[in-house]
């Protein structure tokens, strides 16, 4: 899926942000937070505690962002990550980042 918007776009400032819309808006902001304590080393159980929430909500939102990004393996959904995690100017990685030190 990204490689289909990566080619629809030419690489210019303006379609620059049009490519950080389009990717902010595919998944969903506790999918951007798993995503983000994923990149960082996290297991899913370590997530769910860190997010208070059961280990089966953790996997229904990995498994959603992954069918969302179309990836089939936790490499791939990595890799788009660090993607998305490049576009996106948000403020919640230094929270992530406190909690993983």
């Amino acid at each position: 899926m990204l490689q289909l918007l990566d080619r629809s776009y030419p690489a210019n400032e303006s379609s620059l942000s049009q490519k950080q819309s389009i990717y902010s808006q595919l998944l969903s902001p506790t999918e951007h937070t798993i995503l983000r304590y994923m990149s960082y080393g996290y297991s899913l159980p370590e997530i769910a505690t860190q997010l208070e929430r059961n280990i089966k909500t953790i996997r229904a939102h990995k498994f959603n962002a992954m069918t969302k990004l179309g990836v089939s393996s936790d490499m791939g959904l990595l890799s788009a990550a660090d993607i998305l995690m490049r576009l996106s100017a948000n403020n919640d990685d230094a929270t992530v980042m406190r909690l993983a030190q």
